[in-house]
């Protein structure tokens, strides 16, 4: 599981999600979301395709381990 990534170059990578437990999946409601919303805060802040994924996969992450749609009080990760 992952997102492929195909760039206008025609070349095709993998990027991996972020595997949990099944004991850490609580609801997947806005996982999707979440996953976009945390690649398109990398993409505006000018990061690149691997690292987008990367934010995007660690935002998923941690919506699937909540009940409901709510992100951490403080992340757990930091992408520089």
């Amino acid at each position: 599981m992952g997102l492929s990534f195909l760039e206008r170059v025609a070349t095709c990578e993998h990027f991996p999600i972020i595997k949990l437990e099944k004991a850490q999946l609580v609801d997947t409601n806005g996982a999707g979301d979440a996953y976009v919303g945390g690649f398109l805060a990398g993409l505006c802040g000018d990061k690149d395709v691997a690292t987008c994924c990367k934010m995007g996969a660690y935002a998923a992450s941690e919506i699937v381990q909540q009940s409901g749609c709510v992100c951490p009080a403080e992340p757990k990760a930091k992408f520089a």
